[in-house]
């Protein structure tokens, strides 16, 4: 699975996984540290917003070994 950083969440990060891709769309799941706690979410995106964002560094690929 694919993991990204969403730009602009340093104190408590926001990771996007890429659950399931189609044809020209991503099924993907929000998990963010409010604080409090662990907030998840899934939603879904286009090909073109996922790469927009990826081209304008909004999401950064988390590197794992």
């Amino acid at each position: 699975m694919r993991k990204f950083i969403v730009k602009g969440t340093e104190n408590y990060p926001e990771i996007l996984t890429i659950l399931n891709e189609a044809e020209d769309k991503l099924s993907v799941l929000l998990e963010k540290n409010n604080g409090y706690g662990i907030e998840t979410r899934e939603e879904e995106l286009s090909k073109q917003l996922f790469e927009s964002c990826l081209r304008t560094n909004y999401l950064t690929e988390v590197q794992t070994a």
